[in-house]
């Protein structure tokens, strides 16, 4: 394999999914129905769905990381309403405006409280 070698198609994909706590905006950008995904979270299926819209990609128990991602997405989702404005420029789009503060967003970066 080259520099110049093509990377296979599936590449993006296969990198977007290493990421194992996915919103389910995030699965339908990647093909994923929302049907299909609560499907997987039935009894004895492979995903988990810790919150409404968000979706953990394997089954046991969440870990701390897992379980902050997981509230940021939920908290940022974009509202239904709609009375609030889109932010223009956000670091991570799928959070939103959510932020994590104080101990636990010190915890996510390993520093003990």
């Amino acid at each position: 394999m080259t520099q110049n070698t093509p990377l296979p198609p599936c590449h993006s994909a296969t990198a977007r999914t290493t990421q194992r706590v996915l919103s389910a905006a995030q699965l339908k950008a990647m093909g994923v129905p929302a049907g299909r995904a609560v499907e997987q979270c039935g009894s004895g299926g492979p995903w988990q769905q810790p919150l409404p819209g968000v979706f953990v990609l394997h089954p046991g128990p969440l870990s701390g990381p897992e379980r902050l991602r997981s509230a940021l997405l939920y908290a940022g989702r974009p509202p239904v309403s709609g009375r609030r404005a889109a932010p223009s420029r956000v670091a991570d789009p799928a959070y939103g405006e959510a932020m994590l503060t104080g101990l636990a967003a010190l915890s996510l970066y390993g520093f003990a409280a």
